[in-house]
């Protein structure tokens, strides 16, 4: 079957470098949320539901500690699979948590289906784990 419009098969290459730089984005909005006190942060409200304030420190810094080290994967383009796998279990999470407005849902549904495919098709262009 003949394409539409073939020329916009020369972006192929960049669409993963595309989803990794929004994938880092959100990441290092959400880890400021997490550690700021800007009352939008889910995953504190849900933690100090869930646990002790004890745990609840931990692990915001165990989650924050996965988002930005992934946020940075994703930057350099550096076990960019690992990092997708990571992101779409913390964004999983995030939606299994069911205690924020059903707007960010749909939002973070986008992020994991972004995540699952960075894991397919890999890193993109510009990236230190691109195959030459």
């Amino acid at each position: 079957m003949l394409a539409t419009f073939p020329i916009l098969y020369s972006f192929e290459i960049l669409v993963p470098t595309l989803f990794r730089l929004v994938l880092a984005t959100f990441l290092v909005f959400q880890t400021w949320c997490l550690f700021s006190e800007y009352q939008h942060s889910v995953i504190r409200k849900t933690l100090r539901d869930i646990f002790s304030e004890d745990w609840v420190d931990a692990l915001r810094v165990l989650i924050g500690v996965l988002r930005i080290s992934a946020s940075i994967l994703f930057l350099i383009g550096a076990f960019t699979q690992i990092a997708a796998l990571v992101t779409a279990i913390l964004f999983a999470l995030r939606m299994a948590s069911h205690t924020y407005r059903e707007e960010l849902m749909s939002t973070d549904l986008l992020l994991i289906l972004i995540s699952l495919s960075l894991l397919f098709l890999g890193p993109g262009a510009f990236a230190l784990d691109y195959p030459f």
